[in-house]
């Protein structure tokens, strides 16, 4: 199986997924990581092949967005933090794993769960993609329901006003079931386990 694992240039968000991708690979599946070029050198080290997608912290556009956004405080800064990352770094991505898939035909997208772009990519392609939690902690998703919604019109899929997309098919955590909020309710998809620390990316 060809997989592809996707996140945003952060190191958070990156070390969470390269045991899964380790994993993957002693189980004799070919795993990419498609990410911003910052990360190349990185995945290089771990023996993975890497792939440009995504938008790297240090392009202007990325920059302007950052200084926007501390500007603000509280429930205001969360939610134009996460507004951009749909409005901002899922279309770069998406875009980038489409033409990326044209030549190396994945059959599965493993997502940070910030990553919105790897979603449009896999449901446009009609393949299954499974989201990995990095955080414990879950703002409203509400606050993505018009971007996504735009977004997903631009590739031409059907409106998904529940936000269904975002776990269609597995969300991966490693965190217990109790650290959910109640008010949350049962998630669709979850599986819990747990987790192999890594921090030796350099």
């Amino acid at each position: 199986m060809r997989i592809v694992f996707t996140a945003r240039a952060a190191s958070g968000h990156f070390h969470p997924l390269v045991p899964l991708a380790q994993a993957a690979r002693n189980a004799g599946h070919e795993a990419v990581f498609a990410m911003p070029p910052s990360f190349q050198d990185t995945v290089g080290r771990l023996g993975f092949r890497w792939l440009e997608a995504g938008l790297d912290e240090s392009a202007p556009e990325y920059e302007r967005f950052i200084e926007e956004r501390n500007r603000l405080s509280g429930p205001e800064r969360s939610s134009f933090h996460r507004r951009g990352l749909v409005g901002l770094l899922a279309p770069r991505m998406a875009t980038d794993l489409l033409r990326i898939s044209e030549i190396w035909r994945p059959n599965l997208f493993v997502r940070d769960h910030a990553d919105f772009g790897g979603c449009i990519a896999a449901e446009v392609l009609c393949i299954p993609h499974a989201a990995h939690q990095a955080g414990a902690a879950f703002d409203t998703m509400a606050n993505l329901a018009e971007p996504l919604a735009d977004l997903r019109a631009a590739h031409g899929l059907s409106p998904d006003p529940n936000l269904r997309m975002l776990e269609r098919y597995l969300l991966l955590s490693p965190f217990p079931p109790s650290l959910f909020r109640a008010d949350e309710g049962a998630r669709p998809t979850p599986h819990f386990y747990r987790a192999t620390p890594f921090d030796r990316s350099g």
